[in-house]
């Protein structure tokens, strides 16, 4: 069956390119295009769980199959010098959340998990990113590949209450449509202060590491420390001076005569060593043990660091220090530290008391001493080093619950505020820091813990973030509920957008059968994508379309079956406003037109027809300044009155009864109301043709249908504000007008022909077909 369906729509495509009739084409277009719904729909059935041919299998083997395949074109294009353009990426610093085949999960750069993967010759293999499900479940999905672009471009900051990311302009970002009340698709250029990007909570975790788990050290990374590092049969430490051997019982300068004479009590840093005792390479370094158990007291600890402890490693004027610190105003905190550390490592050690000037306060320290602990804190348990480099502990993102807990309340006894503000009936937790890393890492921590709900009976299981203009690089969170929770995300409202420099490279991801991942800086849901675009500027038609005919018969010998590479068009001039919206010109001066207004039902006619003319007078014309007269002619016969009602006139689909309709604050079932009790009635389905008029303050106020509005009976601002303008914005914007600029008359009009398109830029669209 759909071999037979394939075949007949590769005819009629082949039949479409020889076609000279215009409206005998456009059948021939929307018949292929039925059987091409009809084949992908057969893909979408092998998908849904509850049909009667159901294979998860399948169904991801023929997504798997079209991105090799794609991925292939792709690699191909660029050897004959074609450009492919791809349109959403990050930049090499941002944070995604990974977990591993092993279980462990943690933030990393995608830069960074490029760089470690970009040799792999096949996808990526055990490595799974955070992303949101068809279930709306936040869970980790398997990596395919990570691809990195080339981008001379500017990058959009976005900054919401919530969190921030960064992406390129044409990037696609999750908001939230409240008319559906569903998550939508946004271009981030199209957004704009306000607006609400998707902010994720409560990601699925399973537990790892359990209470008791037993940690070697040997095991564990301890990075520039590691060729210092030896295993001890014991804990004893001998210093510089002279003293009664333990194992000779001579009398001996201790630190050089064990080192020299007593070395079957030191063994290479190895797993296969039975030593149970960590030390350096000299005697008198202090010894810690060589294995740690995962308890309440380890993970407490281990948040405590985060906030107020310290390592440092510093060359004095009486030799090399290595110290790990605690510090607090709180005596009884330091004991508890003091209590966990003396008994983990089998030594004690005085806390210290001394008077800070610089905060005309009384402190207590307690400091150990020793490289291997040194090592342990900042590299084994990945704790980091500095205000500005602290990190969650690797192990404790797949630890069991209480023990995830216990290491953010270790955290916010050193560094958190439980405070009530004035506008607020219940308490919430407070904190900041320098580290970015930590900043990420405690915001995942506390959306994956239950903290019960609010006064109000709101559940306390949100983020918010705030920036600081005047200490950018502190990063103050708060465990909250969220006035915009929808359940397992909360509405994220934009704050502030503002571009930043170009990036040589930006970075993707591929994700399993989901076209989503997560943001990790606040877990911002960002979309990612497998369609591309192909250019060859700089040839002529002839020598262009030689090489992409070279090209297809060069990939089509090379893929499987009935799938192969099509050339739709040629196209002289296009203009691209994002990825998915762009408009091209053809060599017959026929317009095709992708994610524009034209092709809405729900525009008025006025709108659709004047950003035809204006594409037109760009692509075919290339004349913007002629573009910017028709729209501000169009604004001034609005504004004059002068505009026709078939040209105002908005269709919308009843889609149920009148009744049904619970607020009945829609525009179009206002306009029904108010039709229906002047005796005009309708039924479900039926399509609503009205007018937003001169009546009434609120939209829903203003709408009649068609037949109940008299000539110049229409809404001035609106048809401005809300058709013609955001009609022709995305264009002119492309162009570098904005709003304002466009709106002065007196402005001189310059041409940029260095953005969007330029005259001779010839593109090639073409497209892996049958996938």
């Amino acid at each position: 069956m759909l071999k037979s369906l394939v075949e007949r729509r590769i005819e009629l495509k082949n039949l479409m390119k020889t076609e000279e009739n215009l409206e005998k084409r456009k059948i021939l277009d929307v018949q292929q295009q039925a059987l091409k719904i009809l084949v992908n729909s057969a893909y979408g059935y092998m998908g849904f769980a509850r049909a009667r041919w159901y294979s998860k299998e399948c169904a991801e083997s023929v997504t798997a199959y079209g991105r090799k395949y794609i991925q292939q074109v792709m690699d191909e294009a660029r050897k004959v010098n074609f450009n492919v353009i791809y349109g959403d990426s990050l930049p090499y610093d941002r944070y995604i959340f990974i977990k591993f085949n092993n279980g462990d999960i943690m933030p990393v750069k995608i830069g960074e998990l490029y760089d470690k993967y970009k040799d792999t010759d096949t996808n990526i293999n055990g490595i799974f990113t955070l992303a949101m499900d068809k279930n709306k479940k936040i869970t980790f999905k398997p990596i395919i590949r990570v691809i990195r672009h080339n981008y001379n471009g500017k990058l959009l900051r976005i900054i919401t209450k919530y969190g921030s990311t960064i992406v390129t302009p044409q990037h696609a970002v999750y908001s939230f449509n409240h008319k559906t009340n569903k998550i939508c698709l946004v271009d981030a250029k199209e957004l704009k202060k306000g607006d609400p990007l998707i902010s994720l909570t409560n990601p699925e975790i399973t537990a790892k590491y359990m209470k008791e788990y037993i940690f070697d050290v040997v095991e564990m990374d301890m990075g520039e420390y590691s060729k210092e590092l030896s295993l001890y049969s014991d804990n004893l430490s001998f210093p510089s001076k002279h003293g009664e051997c333990p194992y000779c019982k001579q009398n001996v300068h201790l630190s050089s005569h064990v080192y020299l004479k007593h070395p079957e009590r030191r063994q290479a840093y190895k797993k296969e060593s039975s030593f149970a005792w960590v030390g350096g390479k000299n005697a008198k370094t202090r010894k810690i043990p060589r294995y740690w158990t995962l308890d309440k007291d380890l993970a407490w600890l281990l948040g405590f660091y985060c906030a107020e402890g310290s390592v440092s490693d510093v060359l004095t004027k009486s030799g090399r220090k290595c110290i790990l610190s605690f510090g607090s105003q709180n005596k009884e905190i330091l004991k508890k530290v003091k209590s966990i550390l003396d008994t983990k490592t089998g030594t004690f050690t005085k806390i210290i008391e001394d008077y800070d000037k610089g905060l005309n306060k009384k402190m207590f320290y307690y400091r150990i001493s020793s490289v291997p602990i040194v090592a342990l804190f900042q590299y084994g348990f990945g704790a980091g080093k500095g205000s500005e480099f602290k990190k969650i502990p690797w192990f404790i993102f797949a630890a069991e619950e209480p023990l995830r807990k216990v290491f953010t309340e270790g955290y916010l006894d050193g560094d958190g505020n439980f405070k009530k503000g004035e506008r607020y009936v219940t308490h919430f937790i407070e904190f900041s820091t320098k580290s970015k890393d930590l900043a990420i890492g405690l915001g995942f921590l506390f959306k994956t813990l239950k903290y019960g709900k609010n006064y109000f009976g709101k559940e306390i299981k949100h983020v918010a973030w705030h920036y600081r203009k005047d200490k950018p690089k502190i990063q103050k969170l708060r465990l909250q509920s969220a006035k915009g929770s929808k359940g397992d995300f909360c509405l994220a409202e934009i704050t502030s957008i503002e571009e930043m420099p170009n990036e040589k490279y930006v970075y993707d991801l591929e994700v399993s059968n989901i076209h989503n991942f997560v943001d990790a800086e606040g877990m911002i849901l960002v979309h990612n994508t497998d369609s591309i675009f192909m250019t060859k500027p700089g040839e002529s038609r002839d020598e262009i379309l030689s090489d992409a005919n070279k090209f297809l018969k060069h990939i089509n010998e090379s893929l499987p079956g009935m799938m192969e590479l099509d050339l739709q068009g040629f196209y002289q001039t296009g203009i691209f406003i994002t990825k998915k919206r762009y408009a091209l010109m053809e060599e017959d001066g026929r317009l095709i037109v992708k994610g524009l207004e034209t092709k809405r039902r729900d525009w008025a006619n006025i709108a659709k027809e004047t950003q035809k003319e204006v594409l037109m007078l760009i692509l075919k014309e290339k004349n913007v300044r002629k573009a910017v007269d028709l729209v501000r002619k169009k604004i001034n016969e609005i504004k004059e009155g002068n505009v026709r009602k078939e040209e105002l006139v908005i269709n919308t689909k009843l889609t149920r009864s009148v009744d049904s309709y619970i607020q009945k604050k829609e525009p179009h079932v206002a306009a029904v109301k108010r039709a229906m009790n002047k005796g005009i009635n309708f039924e479900e389905g039926d399509i609503i043709t009205y007018i937003v008029t001169k009546n009434g303050r609120e939209i829903n106020e203003k709408t009649m249908v068609v037949e109940l509005v008299e000539e110049g009976n229409y809404d001035v601002n609106y048809y401005i504000d809300n058709q013609i303008l955001p009609a022709v914005m995305r264009i002119m914007e492309a162009m570098n007008y904005s709003k304002d600029k466009l709106l002065r008359v007196s402005e001189k009009v310059v041409i940029n022909k260095k953005r969007n398109y330029s005259e001779g830029t010839k593109i090639l669209k073409i497209y892996t077909e049958n996938l």
